[in-house]
């Protein structure tokens, strides 16, 4: 008679193995990462297109940290200007261009991790 042990993974209350906690962290990451270029690129198109006062600490502050982001993308389409909004159509390529970027490095790390686990 064969007798074969089932070795379980020890899980912890959420479900979560030891092995699991590095590819999660990794995609927290991610997606924090994403979310504040997201996010910074989002507000500082928003003030432009609003008319927001271009001498205010904060406009500066915020489109001085989204142009480091722009760099690849500055000049890409004309900038469209009306009645003191600015419309940086480049900036939505870029929300659009960094998004596809974090998917696709996250659907690569998830290739990885289930070929490593399989």
């Amino acid at each position: 008679m064969n007798t074969q042990t089932v070795v379980e993974k020890s899980t912890t209350e959420t479900g979560v193995t030891p092995e699991d906690k590095p590819y999660i962290v990794i995609h927290q990451a991610l997606d924090f990462f994403l979310f504040l270029i997201e996010g910074l690129l989002l507000l500082d198109f928003a003030l432009l297109a609003s008319g927001a006062n271009r001498g205010a600490g904060f406009f500066q502050l915020i489109h001085s940290i989204a142009n480091i982001f722009m760099i690849p993308f500055r000049y890409l389409f004309p900038v469209t200007q009306a009645s003191g909004s600015t419309i940086d159509w480049s900036i939505l390529v870029a929300m659009v261009v960094y998004s596809l970027v974090f998917l696709a490095i996250r659907k690569a790390i998830a290739v990885v991790y289930t070929a490593d686990n399989a």
